[in-house]
This record gives C-alpha cells, sequence and structure tokens, in this order.
C-alpha cells in the first residue's frame, strides 16, 4: 500500500490522507519521498546527483544538465499533482509566467514539463547557500539594517513578479536563498507562482479537503480564508518573515499551527516587545510591521515597494527602545564620577569602587576622559545587546566666572562618567568612582583621549549659573542611587536653564541609556556632540553604544569611526568594536581589517581571545 509521510514529524499515513493531523502540514507520498531517482537521468538531460530536500509540492534534487554541463535544481512534483488533468495544466501556465520573471533576487527556471513514468519536473537555477530557516535556527533574531537588507531584496522580487500578475502564494523562509559574500548577504526567492496551481479550484478548497496550498505559518488571513488573492497576500507574508527575523518569533502565539492560524484571523500580532523582550526595535519600525500585517488586505499595506520603503525609512529614524525588564538583567552597578586634570596632560586613571572615594574636587580646566570598554571573553547570546555609555566630566559646564565661584565656595562637585564594559552580550555594565589622584583598587587603566576644550560662553547670571550647576550635581547624586527617573528630571531641568551646556546633555543620554530610552539617549548625546566646541571621541563612543545596544550596527561602526579618528591609536579597544558593528553590519571584510589593525596595536589587549575566535571563525562578536 502506498503511504504519505510529514516532512514535520515524519509520521506515515495512508494515501488517502493529505494533512498530517499532528501540525498541519502537507504530506509527502512515498515515491517523490525516497531517493531512487539519484543517479537517473531525467527528461533526457538532466542527471541527478543528490537529494536538496523535500517539501508538501514534492522534492527538490541536485542535477547536472549533461548537455550543458551545468549544475541545477530540480523539483520533482508529486504525483498527486500529475493526476490532475486541470491541477497539470495550471502547473505549465504559471511554470511559464514564472520563467518570465527575470530578476537577479529571483531564482531563474530554466525548464518544464513532463518526463519520463509521468514524472513532473520544474529545472532552476541552483543557488549555493542556506534558506532563511536555517539562519535563523542558527544565528537567532538579526540586527535591524541586515534585515532590511535582505527583506529589500525579497522586496524586489516580489516586486517584479507582481507587475507581471504573478503571486507567490508560499512566502517562507524556506524559499528564501542565501549566499555570503564580503558584500554581505545575497537573496534568490524561489518557487515563484508554483503554489498558485491548485487556485480558484474548489475541489481543493480548504474547507472541503482540508488540503493547505502553501505553508499556514505564513498565510495570510484571505489566503487561510480560500478567498482571491492579489500581491498584498505577499507583503502580509513578507512582513511575518521580517517579524520573525527581528525577534525570533512568529506574530501570532499558539500551541500548534491549527491555533495560530485561527489567531491570524481573529486577533492582532503580538507586540515586539511581547515576542522578545530582549529585543529592541523602534515603534516605527513596529508601526510599519503592523500596517503589512493588517488583517483586512484593504486596511494593508498596499505593496511589497512600498513595505520595503517604509521599513528603511523607519530604520533611519530615531531609536526608540523597547526593552527588557531590569529584572531579567544583571551586572548593573553604581554609575562612576570622573575627575578633571591638568590642562593638556592627559593622566591614566584605574578605576576604584564607588564606596571607596572622596568627591573629587573641581578643577578649573577640563578635559574629557574615555573609558576603554572591556571585551567579552565569549561569544554573545542573541538579541541580549545592552551597554552603558560614558558619561561626560562636568566642568567644562561652567565658565570661567563660575568656576571661580565654585573654587571660593570650596564647594565639590561629583563629575560622572560611566564606564561601559560589555560582557557576554553586552549585557553587563560595570560603573566605577575615579578620584583626583587617581588612585583605586580595582578594574582597568583609563587614558584621556582629548585636550582641553574652549571655554563655554557665559551665563546670563550668575544665579542661573548657580541653579544649573545644582541641578547637575543633583542629577548625579540621584544617578549614584539608581534613581534614573529623578536624574533625568535634574539634569533636563540643568540644561533648560542652560541648554549650552554639552555635559549635562551628555549625562541625561546616559541617564536615559539607563532607562533603555535609546531614542533620546542618542538625541542627548548628538546634541552634546554638535554643542562641543572641540570635536571629542568620548561623546561619539557614547552614542555608538546606544546604537550599538540598539542593533543598529552600522550607526554604531560610524560613531566608533569617529571615535578612533579623535582618539588615534590612545585607546586600541575602539578597533576591537569598531570591527565588533561592522561584522554585525554585514560587512565582514572590513571588520577583519578592523580586528588585524587591533591585534597589531594590542597583541596583549582585554579583546584578544574574543577577536581572535571571530578570525578563526570559532567565533562572534557581542550581540550577533
Amino acid at each position: 500500500m502506498l503511504m504519505k509521510k510529514c516532512v514535520q514529524c515524519g509520521v506515515e499515513y495512508a494515501d488517502t490522507v493529505s494533512v498530517c493531523l499532528n501540525d498541519g502540514q502537507p504530506l509527502i507520498d512515498s515515491v517523490t519521498a525516497s531517493d531512487s531517482l539519484i543517479g537517473r537521468t531525467i527528461a533526457s538531460r538532466f542527471r541527478i546527483l543528490s537529494k536538496l530536500g523535500e517539501g508538501g509540492m514534492g522534492a527538490v534534487y541536485k542535477a547536472e544538465h549533461i548537455r550543458m554541463n551545468r549544475i541545477c535544481a530540480i523539483k520533482i512534483l508529486s504525483q498527486q499533482m500529475a493526476r490532475e488533468a486541470d491541477a497539470l495544466a495550471r502547473f505549465n501556465r504559471e511554470a511559464q509566467m514564472s520563467s518570465r520573471i527575470a530578476h537577479p533576487h529571483a531564482v531563474t527556471i530554466y525548464d518544464f514539463g513532463e518526463a519520463e513514468n509521468g514524472l513532473i519536473y520544474l529545472a532552476m537555477e541552483f543557488v549555493e547557500g542556506e534558506t532563511l530557516t536555517s539562519l535563523l535556527k542558527r544565528e537567532g533574531p538579526l540586527p535591524l539594517d541586515r534585515t532590511v537588507r535582505i527583506a529589500r531584496q525579497i522586496a524586489d522580487a516580489l516586486t517584479a513578479a507582481h507587475k507581471l500578475n504573478i503571486v507567490h502564494r508560499d512566502l517562507k523562509p524556506d524559499n528564501i536563498m542565501l549566499s555570503r559574500s564580503e558584500e554581505g548577504d545575497y537573496v534568490k526567492v524561489l518557487d515563484f507562482g508554483i503554489a498558485k496551481i491548485f487556485a480558484d479550484d474548489e475541489r481543493y478548497d480548504l474547507t472541503k479537503t482540508g488540503l493547505v496550498i502553501g505553508t499556514p505559518l505564513y498565510m495570510s488571513p484571505e489566503q487561510l480564508s480560500g478567498e482571491r488573492l492579489d500581491a498584498r497576500s505577499d507583503v502580509y507574508s513578507l512582513a511575518i518573515i521580517v517579524y520573525q527575523m527581528l525577534t525570533g518569533a512568529l506574530p501570532f502565539a499558539g500551541e500548534n499551527t491549527q491555533a495560530q492560524m485561527i489567531k491570524r484571523l481573529t486577533d492582532d500580532p503580538l507586540p515586539i516587545r511581547q515576542a522578545n523582550p530582549q529585543v529592541y526595535i523602534s515603534q516605527e519600525v513596529e508601526r510599519v510591521l503592523m500596517a503589512a500585517l493588517a488583517r483586512e488586505r484593504n486596511r494593508r499595506t498596499p505593496s511589497a515597494n512600498e513595505f520595503i520603503k517604509h521599513l528603511e525609512a523607519a530604520a533611519q529614524s530615531p531609536i526608540r527602545s523597547v526593552a527588557p525588564s531590569r529584572s531579567n538583567q544583571t551586572a548593573f552597578n553604581q554609575a562612576a564620577a570622573l575627575p578633571t586634570s591638568e590642562l593638556a596632560h592627559p593622566e591614566s586613571f584605574v578605576t576604584k569602587p564607588i564606596d571607596q572615594v572622596e568627591v573629587p574636587e573641581v578643577l578649573p580646566t577640563e578635559r574629557a576622559t574615555y573609558i576603554s570598554p572591556a571585551a567579552p571573553a565569549a561569544p554573545a547570546a542573541p538579541g541580549a545587546v545592552s551597554a552603558a555609555p560614558a558619561q561626560a566630566d562636568a566642568s567644562a559646564a561652567y565658565p570661567p566666572q563660575a568656576q571661580a565661584a565654585s573654587e571660593r565656595s570650596s564647594s565639590k562637585l561629583l563629575l560622572v562618567a560611566v564606564a561601559g564594559v560589555l560582557l557576554l552580550a553586552l549585557a553587563g555594565v560595570a560603573f566605577f568612582l575615579l578620584d583626583k589622584d587617581g588612585g583605586a583598587s580595582q578594574g582597568g587603566e583609563i587614558k584621556g583621549l582629548s585636550k582641553s576644550a574652549t571655554d563655554a560662553p557665559s551665563l546670563s547670571s550668575e544665579p542661573d549659573l548657580a541653579e544649573a550647576e545644582r541641578r547637575y550635581k543633583q542629577g548625579v547624586e540621584y544617578h549614584k542611587q539608581k534613581r534614573w527617573e529623578e536624574a533625568i528630571r535634574e539634569f533636563q531641568k540643568a540644561v533648560e536653564i542652560r541648554n549650552d551646556y554639552p555635559e549635562a546633555h551628555e549625562n541625561l543620554g546616559a541617564a536615559f541609556f539607563e532607562k533603555n530610552d535609546l531614542e533620546n539617549a542618542v538625541r542627548e548625546f548628538s546634541i552634546a556632540i554638535n554643542q562641543f566646541q572641540e570635536s571629542k571621541a568620548q561623546p561619539y563612543y557614547n552614542r555608538g553604544l546606544a546604537y550599538y545596544s540598539a542593533r543598529r550596527f552600522q550607526e554604531a561602526a560610524n560613531d566608533f569611526q569617529k571615535a578612533i579618528g579623535l582618539a588615534g591609536n590612545q585607546d586600541p579597544e575602539l578597533y576591537a568594536f569598531y570591527g565588533y558593528a561592522l561584522y554585525n553590519a554585514g560587512k565582514i571584510s572590513e571588520a577583519n581589517t578592523q580586528f588585524k589593525e587591533y591585534l597589531r596595536l594590542a597583541p596583549r589587549g582585554d579583546s584578544v581571545d574574543q577577536v581572535k575566535a571571530i578570525l578563526s571563525g570559532r567565533g562572534k562578536p557581542p550581540g550577533s
């Protein structure tokens, strides 16, 4: 007796059963499932070399076109399809239409037809690489910029097909092939139009036969309802794939396939934060996804081209974090203080636990100080990205007369700086307080990277200046106590009184960072960068960490590159972080260049083991 089996769970059924009763997956017949075709020649010109995989529509083999000496892929369709004259006619028509799609990101169809023993075949371009399914299983959630690049290529292929009135109908990660090059991921979309062969045939109506055409987890609501489809159905499927790339999860939770199908017809998609609390996605990106996942297609993004344009625009918008709960994060310690130093003579400081140091006295000069982060000892877990930016030295915020007033009153000002320490997945942050003389009992060396800044403009009055200073100092105290809301409030008051206060803006950005409000953190760091009269490495490094934490790796790379340009080779660890960001942005060759430069500059540096592991292929950067 001819048997069928489920390609998902492997359970076998009688030939009369079409769908697995466990998971709703289409069954495949034993003829297609066997490897008996290997070594045979199909249609007198395709020699079957090996089996690549199988699915509900048939099996795919690697083959050689013996006349053209060209490797190709051959899809052998199931006997169930071959037995239906109407279905076979539709297959020929759809194969002809699909072969018209000439696009670099759509797989090329070479030939199709009927071979010996009634085998229905489709010969297509052979793509070296892996499926998106395989990539996601191995790497988990992908960075936003990498996701958008992959989605752009898929959308371009869909747009080319839609212009020919071809609807894919079975868009899913298994039908997206990725090959890797120095330029990044290169996409090929497979199986255009093949799932359409059963369309509009009442004999295959879902409610009558239970036959699922396509993959239920990625189907649009109208496809699940058996309605006529248009390009918006593919838009919906693409949005599910993008959602999965970003979160590692599907937008509809359910114990099984049937439960998820029902929720797609009745419920709204899960918010990103609920699907994966460890992933940072801006509200703008989430809005684009939800518009493309609208249950009613009349309210859905109308085309793949419009969807990708909106997604790209949202990806470039300011970051707003949807962050995991603090209860799920560890190693967040107390904020640190950083003293000023002698003018134009940067000195080295070492860290000291915050409860072991006196509050430093304000000096009449200013030096921005950069704290070198420690690299992780092991590859990061996907999606667990968090770091802390260094907070700014405050003394430059006070004009000469203010500093004099401060000295006359013998007041002491706590100058805040946070040392970002990347641990494993950048999930831990260690903060230290520095005394004026640099004494400490633990931690690494900290080096100043920039010269003294030009004096800032004076305030309108000394009372205003004193109030700004008071607010700033109070904000520092709140920061020490991890009272982030109060710290933000006081720093905001300080910059309301004196807007041209770059150190206060930078410290406000660090406080926002502690709240995982990355949009506002980036904004405040940007203001600080613009207000500093002399470019400094530290605020670029801070903003780079904020971008990195939000998985905006290209922006992080840009800021780390700028910090290197300002700092030179005084802190080689910057090269490691620049390499991490480039790697996660998909620029592997450029990342390797930075890693090699780092090893040259710091053969005994903190990140040496991690960098060597990456270069040897045994490890990945934090956040990968």
